[in-house]
């Protein structure tokens, strides 16, 4: 997370200028895919320094938020409203991270349970292909068995119309 918030800081005041260049909406879409790779990117981690790489990432598009937010809010709402804007803005965010805390909790305690991943992976693999294979029985299974049934039934009915 330190990462994360340094890198974000430092490109806020770089986005700005950038909003102001660009536009507020490529600026915000951009920082939306650099953040939507980041998640991807957490996702296929394999090391440390892939999710320190992967926080860079993510703080860069993290980072444009707030030039982009307030540039739109004073774009778009009256002078006369924009206070309000700017306070319902500012508690949401905060309101936001401190639902987020207890998500936060619970992804340390999964990270700290990845390590074994790989074995419960490959556990999980041949528990899956096990019961493919099984599956693949109980099918074959019920077609002899429907097969039976089949030419019992033509025996029977070939045993009641030659009689």
């Amino acid at each position: 997370m330190s990462i994360f918030f340094v890198v974000s800081c430092a490109v806020q005041a770089l986005s700005g200028f950038a909003v102001d260049r660009f536009g507020p909406r490529p600026v915000l879409f951009l920082g939306l895919g650099l953040l939507g790779l980041a998640a991807f990117g957490f996702a296929a981690s394999q090391s440390y320094w892939m999710l320190a790489a992967f926080s860079v990432l993510a703080g860069i598009g993290n980072g444009v938020f707030h030039p982009v937010d307030y540039t739109l809010l004073n774009r778009k709402v009256s002078p006369a409203r924009l206070g309000h804007a700017f306070s319902v803005h500012g508690i949401t965010g905060s309101l936001g991270w401190a639902l987020a805390t207890g998500d936060a909790g619970a992804a340390d305690a999964r990270v700290l349970v990845a390590c074994g991943a790989r074995v419960r992976r490959r556990a999980r693999i041949r528990r899956a292909a096990g019961a493919v294979a099984e599956s693949r029985e109980v099918v074959a299974r019920t077609r002899l068995a429907e097969e039976g049934r089949c030419e019992r039934a033509m025996r029977r009915s070939r045993a009641v119309s030659t009689s």
